[in-house]
């Protein structure tokens, strides 16, 4: 419990039985609550990070993630005495503290063994009936709608593209009557068919990695939006294009990640037209003489080009270039005596996970972000301490 101060607790008080009762400790039907105690799990979540810890955090549940059980077994010990000495007190009988490749989480299935999530069977079952009772029905109520689109809201984080099947349901409750909600109505046609594609769908699971992934550059804070929350409401004619990208991005596999360019560092698009090469991030030589130095030089630069690659072998993402070993760095095992990688941050994950399987020693040059969720991860598998890049705005 978060305890209030004193002098606020008056601002928290109800009425019950002609008495009057003050919160002593911070309420969650409070709308702020939620935001307020995201605050103190948050700092509590980069304090264990900063111990080498992976950890998840929503509001007060915790999940711990390593690369081994032994290692897992340790991190736990280590975060329960970490939460005791802060004051926390931990609910042992609900907790998990003994590792597993399968666990349940924020009402989800969680496999890491065949890197998939997927709903529970009982909420399977439930949602399945649901649909098929509904799909049999002419008509529907405005509070039947808004209560099978908030189940599917959830399902959505399992089912692939649920999101993207989830918009023509909540385009359809925009035009049903607010002030009536048991008043029914038939059915739209677009309704139905996102209604069949769910009952059609709703079994499958999610895989937590793609094969490939593609950046997606644009100064377009709307295009951006569409395509990381799988479509809006606002533009049809916007809808029906995230629709075809997104069903032909999952179609080969592929996980589009967008990335928002401010118009004004948008120099690409102008600099393709006008026959130019565009910008790349590269450090300065000083800072790859000094690193080099350190830990010896590379024998390929992982992500690059010709013109920013800092070893002589390189491999690109674009397949016109000839001069590269190969291209796409995912696209093959690592095993080099020494690698330079560099990557985009959307990257960093998948390129964690395919360190998984890679032989040899790489040189990981990442922001330095201490929020992020893969900073331990990282911080695990360092084998020597790092060198932080000063004076970004010359050395980068």
């Amino acid at each position: 419990h978060v305890p209030i101060a004193k002098r606020h607790t008056r601002y928290l008080a109800f009425s019950y039985n002609s008495q009057i009762y003050n919160w002593v400790c911070l309420p969650f039907g409070l709308a702020s609550a939620p935001q307020a105690f995201s605050q103190l799990t948050n700092w509590v979540a980069r304090k264990l990070r900063n111990m080498g810890i992976r950890v998840v955090v929503y509001l007060d549940d915790f999940l711990l993630a390593a690369q081994s059980h032994q290692q897992l077994v340790i991190q736990t010990q280590l975060a329960v005495c970490l939460l005791k000495q802060l004051g926390w007190c931990v609910n042992v009988s609900k907790s998990k503290l003994i590792p597993s490749q399968k666990r349940l989480f924020l009402g989800l299935d969680w496999d890491t063994t065949n890197q998939r999530v997927s709903l529970p069977t009982d909420k399977l079952t439930n949602l399945s009936r649901l649909l098929t009772n509904l799909i049999h029905r002419p008509t529907w109520s405005y509070q039947s709608c808004l209560q099978l689109i908030g189940k599917l809201n959830f399902a959505a984080f399992a089912v692939p593209l649920g999101r993207l099947a989830l918009r023509p349901l909540q385009l359809a409750s925009h035009h049903m009557s607010r002030s009536h909600p048991l008043k029914r109505s038939p059915i739209p046609e677009a309704a139905r068919t996102a209604l069949n594609w769910w009952a059609k769908h709703i079994g499958e699971n999610r895989s937590l990695f793609q094969n490939h992934t593609a950046i997606l550059i644009t100064d377009s804070t709307t295009v951006a939006a569409h395509i990381r929350k799988q479509g809006g409401l606002r533009s049809q004619i916007l809808l029906s294009e995230t629709k075809r990208l997104l069903s032909l991005a999952h179609s080969l596999k592929l996980h589009i990640v967008p990335v928002f360019l401010p118009g004004r560092y948008n120099t690409l698009a102008d600099r393709l037209s006008r026959g130019h090469p565009p910008p790349e991030w590269k450090l300065s030589m000083v800072t790859i003489t000094t690193i080099f130095r350190r830990w010896g030089t590379p024998e390929i630069d992982l992500f690059a080009s010709n013109r920013s690659a800092v070893t002589q072998q390189y491999v690109s993402i674009d397949p016109s270039d000839s001069n590269a070993l190969f291209h796409d760095a995912f696209s093959r095992p690592w095993k080099f005596r020494l690698g330079w990688v560099f990557p985009p941050p959307p990257l960093i994950p998948q390129v964690l996970h395919h360190l998984n399987s890679a032989i040899g020693t790489y040189l990981l040059v990442t922001p330095r972000w201490p929020k992020t969720f893969w900073l331990a991860d990282i911080k695990a598998r360092a084998i020597d301490a790092p060198i932080q890049i000063k004076n970004l705005p010359q050395n980068l």
